[in-house]
């Protein structure tokens, strides 16, 4: 499962938007916010929250999406707690449950060298 990725959106081979999904633990989302995923949800109608029935998060995982390019979304985004408070926990998880069927397409390198940056973004 990825924790980030980034889509752009192309029209006639023009950039049009940016599209972003992170990935984040709904426990820790939900207890440094004070609401309920929904809540959440519903108080922005720019980007969407949702639960992931995805097995690898074990009912512990919420996918932010929106685009970088529309106006206020990106406001939205930066209204959430999207740091390690909320990343490292599922990231964390994620680890500790060793090789998934998907693992040839990860780095974890990549992954444990961004999980100890995040340490001093808390």
């Amino acid at each position: 499962m990825e924790m980030l990725y980034v889509e752009c959106e192309l029209e006639n081979g023009e950039l049009v938007d940016y599209w972003m999904s992170i990935y984040v633990s709904s426990s820790a989302l939900e207890s440094a916010t004070g609401c309920s995923v929904e809540e959440l949800d519903d108080r922005r109608c720019r980007i969407q929250i949702h639960r992931i029935s995805l097995s690898s998060a074990d009912g512990d995982g919420v996918v932010i999406s929106g685009s970088l390019i529309a106006e206020g979304e990106a406001d939205e985004f930066d209204s959430l707690p999207l740091n390690a408070t909320t990343i490292r926990p599922l990231a964390e998880h994620l680890v500790a449950k060793g090789k998934g069927p998907c693992e040839q397409y990860h780095n974890r390198g990549f992954a444990q060298f961004v999980l100890e940056g995040m340490v001093n973004y808390v």
